[in-house]
């Protein structure tokens, strides 16, 4: 299911295997109740890239990781739906 194949990004880590990381963690501790809150999972996933930044090359690079995620913000629908929601509805733009 990992297709990165261990690729570096420019902060000098794979950033799919950290964030994937942090699903395995985050899911051990955490578990959502219905498919709609699993928004927390990827929020927790997103933010270790970041943080393992800091953690790599200090306060700047950790600054910059999130400069770029504020950037792709596109806020188009809301992150919860507040109803009962599949896996598909979730992650399928498509199935809506």
């Amino acid at each position: 299911a990992y297709g990165n194949q261990y690729r570096l990004n420019g902060y000098g880590y794979d950033s799919l295997l950290q964030h994937e990381f942090a699903h395995e963690w985050f899911g051990n501790q955490l578990t959502n109740a219905d498919w709609d809150d699993m928004w927390l999972h990827e929020s927790f996933g997103t933010y270790t890239q970041p943080l393992y930044s800091q953690y790599l090359n200090g306060d700047m690079d950790y600054f910059s990781w999130l400069h770029e995620l504020r950037l792709k913000l596109r806020n188009r629908h809301p992150i919860v739906s507040g109803s009962s929601r599949t896996e598909e509805q979730v992650y399928d733009e498509k199935a809506g």
